[in-house]
């Protein structure tokens, strides 16, 4: 199973990131279940795999203090979504340039203690 970074995860909340996250429903045996398959094991799994979560983002906006002094235009947040490793934001002309600014000035911050590569 894929695994979400918690080091970068890490660094980002520590950057003044606001997490939202939501996690799967556990899975449930119904009584409509094959009664020979219900001592099978039900599937664990771990908070760092992505199939525990349904939701989770960290979420920026000009009020964060690292961010200071970036333009965000008329756009609300920048968001990054830890499940499919990537950033985005509402789209507008201006999307692209707030995304690499932010991305520039969050890679640029200094690295948080025990998270080295």
């Amino acid at each position: 199973m894929p695994k979400i970074d918690t080091a970068k995860i890490s660094r980002l909340i520590a950057a003044g990131g606001m997490v939202i996250k939501h996690p799967e429903p556990p899975p449930v045996r119904s009584w409509h279940d094959d009664p020979d398959d219900r001592d099978r094991e039900l599937r664990h799994v771990e908070p760092d795999d992505t199939r525990y979560w349904r939701d989770y983002r960290i979420f920026f906006n000009r009020k964060a203090p690292m961010l200071a002094g970036i333009d965000f235009h008329d756009l609300p947040s920048v968001h990054y979504d830890a499940l499919r490793d990537r950033w985005s934001a509402d789209s507008t002309e201006h999307t692209e340039s707030v995304i690499a600014a932010v991305r520039k000035r969050l890679d640029s911050a200094v690295m948080i203690p025990g998270d080295a590569p």
